[in-house]
Order: structure tokens, then sequence, then C-alpha cells
């Protein structure tokens, strides 16, 4: 095949793009299984390319890959040809650009990923990205490359790549990692042997997956019997008395955590949580079965209306059911078809996984209803959803207090 000197016409070639010409180009100057011929043509066209701009760059790059692809080229020579691209002949940063900037189709960069003796493991190439990222997305150049690789990640990869990034944070001073540490949590798979469930689950004999069908999440807003306040306990004041800040106990002019002052929703908590708690103890110390609070969790009515994910958009709004205030964000209204859309999966403090909707906890609104998805009240206080003051401190410690006493019906078992 007659040899063709590169530089002919190529200036004009690379202006029309990534088109036939330049492909022809490619044919005409590349001698198949003649390696140091090949590179001097590609070293060639690329040191041109570089005195052009960027865009005629990447379209020779996906040329090359093209043809690597169409010619089914043995690895040796695909090394050959890619090295060029990288100013000091590094193929983990010529994938890396691959996978970065979307030269050429997935499908192409893998088959050259696979075709390729001399590349890094994928973990290594994950951490060389940190650095290589510029304003890209790391998650999705990191799926691009595990794609290529046809690597899963495992929990150990996870916790290595985690090792690798306190590295490049103290060798690039980047404290904008937040992003990247959020989509390796999220990378991270459940292990049963290294779970721990949360202390307030447990299943009672008795208990079973029925009690999901049978048991109400309590009564509509209209029906409900009002509270008698006044008829409560006289220590109900040092019940919540305890849970403001100290610095407000101790101001007697300051009246505001006073249960006469409490929005009517958290006077509702308290009262449940008290007659709950009595009928709990007159049960000679056992856990009562098929309860709403076990099987539904704690209630934090939204005064005035009803859940709007209870059943036919009825009842109060209970821990484990609630979805009035997930979609305040979106000022989207609640839709039933699409099921239930406050538990992830994954805990909003720590990104850990969560395995089942009885073993996460939310934050209960001091309005009412219920926001987030918690694996523990750590997470749940260290990122809460809304800011904590006095009023917030009595429901959660009404929640908590709830839970401590009267526990959560496991459902993990009746998956």
């Amino acid at each position: 095949m007659k040899t063709i000197n590169p530089s002919l016409d190529y200036n004009k070639n690379m202006e029309l793009g990534r088109t036939k010409t330049i492909m022809e180009t490619l044919y005409h100057n590349l001698k198949k299984d003649d390696d140091k011929h090949n590179k001097t043509v590609i070293e060639t066209l690329v040191i041109k390319a570089r005195t052009s701009d960027e865009e005629v760059f990447f379209n020779l790059l996906g040329d090359v890959c093209d043809y690597i692809y169409q010619e089914k080229v043995k690895s040796d020579s695909v090394k050959t040809l890619l090295e060029p691209f990288d100013e000091e002949e590094d193929l983990d940063c010529v994938i890396i650009m691959l996978c970065r900037d979307f030269v050429t189709s997935n499908q192409i960069t893998k088959y050259i990923v696979q075709k390729l003796r001399y590349l890094s493991d994928i973990i290594s190439m994950l951490s060389l990205l940190f650095y290589k990222k510029n304003e890209s997305n790391y998650s999705l150049v990191a799926e691009n490359l595990l794609y290529s690789y046809e690597h899963k990640l495992t929990n150990e990869d996870i916790e290595s790549l985690m090792e690798n990034m306190k590295t490049y944070i103290n060798d690039s001073k980047d404290r904008h990692t937040d992003v990247l540490i959020k989509y390796l949590e999220s990378k991270k798979t459940f292990n049963s042997d290294k779970y721990e469930a949360p202390y307030w689950i447990s299943l009672s004999e008795g208990e079973n997956i029925s009690l999901l069908s049978s048991i109400p999440v309590g009564e509509t807003y209209d029906a409900k019997e009002l509270v008698k306040y006044d008829k409560l306990p006289e220590y109900i004041e040092s019940f919540f008395y305890e849970f403001v800040s100290k610095d407000k106990r101790d101001d007697d002019d300051d009246k505001s955590f006073f249960y006469k002052d409490l929005p009517e929703n958290i006077k509702e908590s308290i009262n449940t949580f008290l007659m709950v708690s009595n009928e709990a103890e007159s049960k000679e110390a056992k856990v009562k079965i098929g309860t709403p609070e076990r099987v539904w969790g704690p209630i934090n009515r939204i005064v005035g209306r009803d859940c709007c994910s209870g059943p036919k958009g009825k009842g109060p709004c209970r821990m484990l059911l609630c979805e009035c205030l997930e979609g305040e964000d979106d000022e989207e209204l609640y839709d039933p078809s699409v099921g239930m859309t406050w538990f992830t999966g994954k805990c909003d403090g720590c990104n850990g996984f969560i395995p089942d909707l009885s073993h996460a906890i939310r934050f209960p609104h001091r309005h009412g209803g219920w926001k987030g998805c918690y694996c523990s009240f750590e997470c749940l206080l260290s990122e809460p959803p809304y800011i904590i003051e006095d009023e917030e401190n009595i429901l959660l410690n009404i929640m908590k207090q709830n839970i401590n006493h009267i526990g959560i019906m496991d459902r993990s078992s009746f998956c």
C-alpha cells in the first residue's frame, strides 16, 4: 500500500472535523504491524492537532479509536496508536480522557480497555481520576470506567478509594470533595454479616405481615376525640421541661416551654405518648402487639388535616407512613400511585445502608408531619432537615421515649 505524507492537506482535513477524509488519511498512512512507522504518523498528526484547537484534537483521537475498533487492532499496536495523545505517553490518562471527554462511544472505549495489557487496575484508575477529573462529573466518568473494566465496586474497593482520597486532598488541598464522598458511599452494598440492627426493632410473638393490612393508623382529624388537656397528669410539665435547653430552664421570664403554650400537635403527641405508655405498663411490662405505634411508628399530626399518604388520605401522620413533607421542596402534591418515596434505603446523615423502613427513623416537624430517613438518632441530630429549637427538642424526645418504651415491629423478617 502506498504511504502518503500525513502532513499533506492535513490542515484542510482537520478543519472539516471528523470526516471520511480524515479517516481515509489514517487508512492511507497507517501500515499493518508496523508500529514504529504508525507511531510516527500519529505523533505527526497529534502535533498538528494540538496547534489547532481542542475540538480538532479530540476529533483525531475519536477517529483513531474508531480505526482501532474497525480494524480490530492487536494489543501492542493499540498502545502505539494511543500513547502519543498524552504528553507523557501515559495510557491511563488517555483512557480517562476517553471516558471523561466522550470522544468515542462507551462500547469502543470498553473494547480498547479490554484489548490493552498495560493499563492500571480499576482502583488505581478511579484514584487517578481524583486528579484528572478537571471540571467533569466524577461519578459519570467513574461509571464509564467501571463499564469499560466490567467491574462492580465492592465495599473493600470503596474503603481503598476513601483512603486514596485522603492522599488526594492532602496533595491538592481540594476541600470540595463532598460530591465524591457521597458518590462512593452510594456505591456501598449491604453486608448482612456486618450490619447491626437498631435497638428499637423487635418482633413479638403474634406479630406478622398481616398487621400491615389490619392495624389502623389512627382516627381521622374530623373524627378524633379532642384531647382533654386539663385532665392530663400534673407531672406533665416536668415531662417536657427537661427537654428544653438549660438556658431556657433557668430563665424565669421565658415561659415558652410551658405546656399550655405549646402547639396543638405537640400537645397531642405528648398526650398520645402518655396514653400509650400507660397502656403498655398496664400489661405487666410486656410489649403489646398489634398497636399502631409499633406497626406505623409515633404520631405527629398536622393540625387541621389528615395525612396525605394515610389510607385513602385519612388518619394522622405516622413516622413510617407520612409523605406530607417529602415533596415540599418541589411544591408538588403527593401522588398515591407513586407509592412510598421517603424511604430511600440510605441514611440522610451518614449515607449508610438501611435494609428496611422499620429500621429507619425520621424528623418530626414542629407543625406536624415527618421528614427524612435516618439510621440512628445520632445521624438525625447531626444532619437534621430543619433547625432544632425548643419545640423540635420536645418532639424529638417524645419520639425517642415512645420508641424506647414501645419499640417498632421489625418488618425485615417479612421480606
